[in-house]
Order: C-alpha cells, then sequence, then structure tokens
C-alpha cells in the first residue's frame, strides 16, 4: 500500500533538525513532507512574526510541493499553525500532536505566564533579542528544562527575533480555538507536563471523527530520537491511527 502524505510543522522551540527521530519514526508509516517555519532553522525569518505570516508561509510551501490528498501535522504550536491554514481541497484532515490552542491551556501559574510574558515583551521593546538569546543567563535558563544537545541546536539554528517574537505569540495567545470542517485526530499524553489534557480533548470530542491516540511521550523529551518515539507510541496505538487515515 502507498504511504499517506503527511505535511508536518514543528513545535516552539524546535525544528526539524531537532526533530528528525519523530520524522524517522513517522516516515514508518507516512511519506513526512517537514516545514521548518520561517526564522527556525536558519532560514529567511518573517520581519514580523505573527501566527498569520506562519500560517500563510506553511499555506505557500503546501501549494510548491503540489501534493495530492495529504495530512496536515502540528506539533505543540504547530498546531495553532496549521489550523490557522486554509487548507486546500486536497488536505483529508488534522493531526494535532500535544496541541497548543491557548495560553489559558498551558499547565503554569498565571503568575508566572505574567512574569515570562513581561520578560518577552521587553526583550522585544528594548530590541535585544539577540544579546539576551546568546547571554549565559539565558542558557542557565533554558538548560533547565532542555537537554544540553536541543539547546545547542537551538542556538546554532533558531533566530532569537523569531524566538522571542513567537514566545509573545504564545503567551498571548487567548482566542478560542475554531476547528475547520475536516477529521481531526488528537494524539496526546494525558499526563502532558505543558498542556491541560482535559480541556485539549474536550475541544476535539466534538469534531465528526473524533480519535484520541495517547501516548506516554513527554512535550519536551530528554531524548528525540526514533527509538524514543517508539518507546512512547505503541503500534496498537499507530495501528489505530494508520486505521482511520487509511479508511
Amino acid at each position: 500500500m502507498t504511504k499517506k502524505k503527511l505535511v508536518l510543522v514543528h513545535s516552539f522551540p524546535t525544528n526539524s533538525i531537532i526533530l528528525s527521530g519523530l520524522k524517522e519514526f513517522l516516515e514508518d508509516y507516512f511519506s513526512v513532507y517537514f516545514i521548518d517555519l520561517p526564522g527556525f532553522n536558519n532560514n529567511s525569518r518573517l520581519d514580523k512574526p505573527t501566527l498569520d505570516g506562519f500560517s500563510n508561509y506553511v499555506s505557500s510551501k503546501i501549494k510548491e510541493k503540489n501534493l495530492k490528498n495529504y495530512w496536515l501535522g502540528g506539533i505543540s504550536f504547530g498546531f495553532i499553525v496549521i489550523n490557522n491554514c486554509k487548507p486546500d481541497k486536497n488536505c483529508k484532515g488534522f493531526l494535532a500532536i500535544e496541541p497548543f490552542t491557548s495560553s489559558k491551556l498551558l499547565r503554569m501559574s498565571q503568575l508566572k505566564k505574567l512574569f515570562l510574558n513581561a520578560i518577552v515583551k521587553t526583550v522585544l521593546a528594548l530590541q535585544i533579542s539577540q544579546p539576551v538569546y546568546f547571554s549565559p543567563i539565558f542558557k542557565q535558563i533554558l538548560m533547565k528544562s532542555y537537554p544540553v544537545k536541543k539547546f545547542n541546536i537551538l542556538l546554532k539554528t533558531v533566530d532569537p527575533f523569531t524566538f522571542f517574537s513567537t514566545a509573545n505569540i504564545v503567551f498571548n495567545y487567548h482566542k478560542r480555538v475554531k476547528l475547520q470542517d475536516k477529521p481531526y485526530i488528537l494524539i496526546m499524553n494525558n499526563h502532558d507536563e505543558v498542556i491541560k489534557f482535559p480541556k485539549t480533548k474536550l475541544i476535539f470530542s466534538r469534531q465528526r471523527h473524533p480519535l484520541l491516540i495517547k501516548t506516554t511521550m513527554h512535550h519536551v523529551p530528554k531524548s528525540y530520537s526514533k527509538e524514543y518515539f517508539q518507546k512512547h507510541i505503541s503500534k496498537e496505538s499507530m495501528k489505530t491511527l494508520m486505521a482511520l487515515i487509511n479508511s
């Protein structure tokens, strides 16, 4: 059987290099077309990164590929980007992988969100993205959450202004997500440490083809290898997923 096509958009802050292990895992099931958002993989950044700007970029890249009968997948922040796209009739549905839908659904206290948001806005207002991004204190803060290998890739590939601009979008996106009239498949760990699972599940439960694929993977894993995803997304889960996609 010919593999189904999957267009995949990464999470924040990652790119196709960091998520190469996930791509390798998914390539056992799909023909994967990975799209790096502008400014996330040594590619030209947007002058003013916005959600619409990212979504329009993804739509243009899909149009360039001239794909037939594809699924559109977004990981965390990548989901809100793809859901904001206007996919053509060849898009058969969406894979919502640990999806970010609103800052209100982040597992973070309101005080912490306000504090981090204030820092991000200050960095952007003072136009000091680059010195802050490469500063020792910023490295020390990020190293608490991200493995060393991932952090080093971030420093080499992600544009500092794009990083803080995207963080600004994340902290200030409060809209109620509006899903499109296509099938959605939610792929998520119900103990996700970043996104609130019950409320996220409720958003997708009203769709015409609701399906939850449960995983045990972390939102920010310590490893991004193919073996990690094989361990945390079971063969049975993938069998269920592919059965729906191929139906």
